[in-house]
């Protein structure tokens, strides 16, 4: 498990290099300062990610390409992390 901190400037140069890098069933959980907005992508095929939305709203998006999540995950961006300069990144590789 790796934690660091993230500056909202790089969240999408971010998110394109780690969703290509992810192994299946490897997590990425990405919060909020105060640790009470987050969204949890999962790899779960050799293209599908599943991204779990804790925060604002609580929803799951299933079977989503490297494209569409790094998509959803721009929007979720302004929805989660609307005034956040800083976000925390938590990383689980698979053993």
């Amino acid at each position: 498990m790796i934690t660091n901190r993230l500056n909202i400037k790089d969240y999408l140069r971010f998110l394109n290099k780690n969703l290509k890098e992810m192994q299946i069933d490897d997590n990425i959980t990405i919060f909020t300062f105060k640790k009470d907005r987050k969204v949890k992508i999962i790899k779960i095929g050799e293209n599908n990610f599943k991204i779990i939305e804790d925060g604002f709203k609580v929803r799951e998006f299933i079977n989503l390409s490297e494209k569409e999540s790094i998509k959803l995950l721009n929007k979720l961006k302004d929805i989660e992390y609307p005034r956040s300069n800083t976000l925390f990144i938590e990383k689980i590789k698979r053993s």
